[in-house]
């Protein structure tokens, strides 16, 4: 919808998949990757993502956006209750004759951190499964975000809530330490890009095909204070990242390496400092198949969520497992860019430590608009 004021669109993500895994603990017990069963289904349906909701902007200065989801319906162990995913609005400026520009965005929403969970849009994934990165530390929730744009940089900054606000936590002097306020989260991000015919507006992890030529570098660094999601512990982190993003014509390839460092309490006298870190890189190449392009991709990562901890854990429930090295092969058929295309993946993973491995061949098909 569209008139002299408002401007209105709709948003519609629905990732369908079907998921095949051999998947074993270190004490070779076998499991479904879908949903953590012990009964191991012959082939497991859901949909990793079923989102809409509504875009827009009234009078070219005011945005607002509301995002309802129901991820990971058909799985065993998902909710498949509608709930927010993003809930904003916003205020743009533009000084007359300037090349700069800002805008403010109020409400619910994740943060510009961490380029595998909230910069790049899972409807824009290279391989159909998210990275292991964004495992490393992350958030959504309510607050406030800024952005400033300029030749060459775009920079980024919010404070929100942050995952464990909690207005029943326990007084100073309790058996818990640092339980006395809720805490916040705070993140900065910058994008550095060229003018010119290298000039990215934001990270994309693909382009489908399109030629042209891209080159964008991420830094970010976020604080996590007085988390207190456990209910049982107070967390403090501070986390930084780099990313690099890079594309030729059919080539599109993607570096980042991303570390926090924690420090948790559960008690005054009782203190645990660990690091968590995680890697990839990946790449692909778009050839032209008449109307459409079919891209084979690859991906190599790896994850530590604990530096102090030497991990037998199993693969878990996640598009990308725990502690361990994991390597993805993938194909994507774009019928229509992003908008509609069909993935497959193949992940084989082993864990840190110990005999847990998993192969998974997964099957999406995405239409989004």
């Amino acid at each position: 919808m569209k008139d002299d004021d408002v401007k209105l669109g709709l948003s519609i993500v629905i990732q369908a998949r079907a998921e095949i895994s051999d998947a074993t603990t270190t004490a070779g017990v076998d499991y479904s990757t879908a949903d953590g069963s012990a009964y191991v289904d012959d082939i497991d349906f859901y949909l990793r993502r079923a989102r809409f909701g509504l875009k827009g902007s009234f009078k070219n200065d005011y945005t607002f956006a509301l995002i309802m989801r129901a991820d990971g319906a058909g799985k065993a162990n998902a909710t498949q209750a509608m709930n927010f995913y993003e809930a904003t609005i916003g205020r743009k400026f533009k000084t007359e004759g300037s090349e700069l520009a800002h805008a403010i965005e109020f409400g619910y929403m994740a943060p510009t951190f961490n380029t595998a969970n909230a910069v790049h849009s899972s409807s824009g994934f290279l391989l159909v499964n998210e990275a292991s990165t964004s495992f490393v530390m992350s958030n959504r929730n309510a607050g406030i975000k800024y952005h400033l744009s300029a030749p060459w940089v775009n920079f980024y900054a919010d404070i929100m809530n942050n995952s464990g606000d909690d207005a029943t936590n326990a007084g100073e002097g309790a058996a818990v330490a640092d339980k006395s306020g809720e805490g916040l989260w705070t993140s900065a991000r910058v994008h550095i890009s060229p003018e010119g015919e290298w000039k990215m507006d934001k990270p994309t992890e693909s382009w489908a095909g399109k030629e042209g030529k891209g080159v964008l570098v991420g830094l970010d660094v976020a604080q996590n204070s007085k988390d207190n999601s456990s209910g049982t512990e107070s967390t403090d982190m501070m986390g930084y990242g780099i990313d690099v993003v890079v594309h030729f014509d059919g080539l599109s390839f993607l570096a980042e390496y991303r570390v926090a460092d924690t420090e948790t309490k559960t008690s005054a006298a009782t203190t645990a400092d660990f690091t968590a870190e995680a890697w990839r890189v990946q790449a692909g190449y778009a050839f032209p198949m008449g109307d459409t392009f079919l891209e084979p991709a690859v991906r190599i990562s790896a994850y530590d969520a604990n530096d102090k901890v030497t991990s037998t854990s199993p693969f878990g429930t996640n598009d990308s497992g725990a502690s361990g090295d994991q390597i993805e092969l993938g194909l994507n058929w774009y019928l229509h860019e992003h908008k509609n295309k069909l993935q497959l993946a193949y992940t084989m993973w082993e864990a840190e430590s110990g005999n847990a491995d998993a192969s998974i061949v997964r099957a999406q098909w995405q239409l989004s608009f």
